[in-house]
């Protein structure tokens, strides 16, 4: 059998065994996250009202007038900030790695108010009825007084806590490296329900509610489909070997996911494959979708373009990964990157009209995207003796896996849905004297326009 690495090759394309047994074995625990160096990335971004807002891994915090080109403000909020605002009420609601949560007026850069967790964040807020939510490093879950900055309530889970909420009725739904799913009433905190995944539940983008369906995506490589009221399952699919680490984007009946073994899928509402599409690298970008084209960034560095039916239209390079959902802004594109640049591109070729960058061009590092996983092989050999009888005997080769890829059938399941023991606590909010940090000068950068490659359909689609 053909032992093939895919787009992931890296130096073992002439690699041939006779494999009994492939097995992709999960070693550690999900870190990645938090393994980021300083530098001037963004990850993502969030567009209102002509203004894109986003954090960077300077520290600063922008506001990019989209229609003339233009930084309008920035602000210091200390450390990396490896997250985008949520906005409500002419407020922005954000967090960053300092351990810090902090509310900022949109018009200015003006910090209203910071409340310190127990540690860092990452990815995107909540905010519905009065109250921001927010997932932290620290395993809890928090309720904060959008007003005042006053905690309301607070969630312990199992683990470490990368996860932006999504808002069914009432309630709040969250996941946990502790590989649970939660809902909890948003007022009180209480616990409504729980559901056990087999693995951690990472989902920087909010978990996406559709009807009465929330959908949790997990590193056991399922997305689960749960019934939002109950938490019960109505199904289940699996989505490569290496985790689902993004929320879906449903769209005319279909359902749009990235997966980290670098496949697009396009499924129906009962979660069965229409088609895939392969990129080179994970993805974590959140699917947008205009004018019935498919647009999504890949760790490969291409943002991509796709008809309905999964054909490649065209792809864009940019120098660094894409972890941002493409925005859409007067029928044109707009999204930031590891480069350190905002990127504005047409949609029907992908060619770069301009771009702008952050504080420095310095692009952050983080560890391999496979180090939490192995692959381990089984191969079968035959041995002759001198009496020509012969024996078979087996061998196990283990592979480190950092940027390879092996397909395989071998999948993990749980069901389980229990009560949980965690509890809520109520804690003390503290005050703390604030004061705006002296803003940086910064680097604007306005480029003639840049042509993205067009290429010819390289997706693989499959039709059930």
């Amino acid at each position: 059998m053909d032992f093939g690495f895919g787009d992931f090759d890296s130096g073992f394309s002439d690699f041939d065994v006779e494999v009994e047994e492939i097995k992709v074995k999960k070693i550690k625990k999900f870190d990645r996250i938090w393994s980021a160096t300083p530098g001037g990335s963004i990850v993502r971004t969030t567009l209102i009202d002509g203004i894109l807002y986003y954090g960077s891994f300077d520290g600063y915090l922008y506001a990019l007038d989209i229609e003339n080109r233009k930084i309008i403000w920035t602000i210091k909020l200390g450390d990396i900030i490896d997250s985008s605002p949520v906005c409500s009420e002419g407020m922005l609601y954000l967090g960053g790695r300092d351990g810090n949560f902090y509310c900022v007026d949109s018009r200015n850069g003006e910090i209203m108010w910071k409340y310190r967790l127990g540690g860092a964040m990452a990815g995107y807020a909540g905010v519905r009825n009065g109250i921001v939510y927010t997932s932290s490093q620290d395993n809890y879950f928090y309720a904060i007084d959008s007003k005042t900055g006053e905690l309301v309530w607070r969630f312990r889970t199992g683990d470490d806590m990368c996860c932006a909420p999504g808002i069914h009725g009432d309630n709040v739904i969250f996941g946990s490296f502790d590989g649970y799913a939660y809902c909890a009433n948003g007022r009180t905190g209480k616990e409504v329900w729980m559901f056990k995944t087999g693995a951690e539940v990472f989902c920087p983008t909010h978990l996406t509610v559709h009807g009465n369906i929330v959908y949790v995506p997990s590193f056991d490589s399922y997305l689960y489909a749960l019934d939002a009221d109950t938490g019960r399952m109505v199904w289940k699919t699996k989505l490569g070997e290496y985790g689902v680490a993004i929320s879906p984007t449903i769209h005319e009946g279909r359902i749009y996911i990235g997966a980290r073994d670098g496949n697009l899928f396009c499924l129906d509402m009962k979660g069965r494959e229409i088609w895939k599409f392969r990129t080179g690298k994970v993805i974590e970008s959140k699917v947008s979708i205009n004018n019935g084209k498919i647009y999504f960034g890949s760790e490969d560095g291409n943002i991509y373009c796709l008809t309905a039916e999964g054909k490649e239209i065209w792809r864009h390079r940019i120098d660094g990964e894409i972890w941002d959902e493409p925005k859409i802004f007067k029928g044109n594109l707009v999204f930031g990157g590891v480069d350190c640049m905002v990127h504005y591109l047409d949609p029907e070729n992908g060619d770069e009209m301009w771009n702008v960058q952050t504080s420095t061009s310095r692009k952050s590092v983080w560890s391999s995207p496979y180090e939490m996983f192995r692959v381990e092989v089984k191969k079968e050999t035959s041995l002759e003796s001198s009496d020509e009888s012969k024996y078979k005997s087996k061998k196990e080769c283990t592979v480190s896996l950092t940027d390879y890829h092996i397909e395989s059938e071998y999948s993990a399941c749980s069901d389980y849905k229990t009560k949980s023991d965690y509890d809520i606590s109520m804690v003390i909010f503290e005050e703390s004297n604030i004061k705006l940090t002296e803003q940086l000068p910064i680097m604007n950068s306005v480029t003639t326009a840049t042509t993205g490659s067009k290429t010819t359909t390289t997706g693989t689609t499959t039709s059930l």
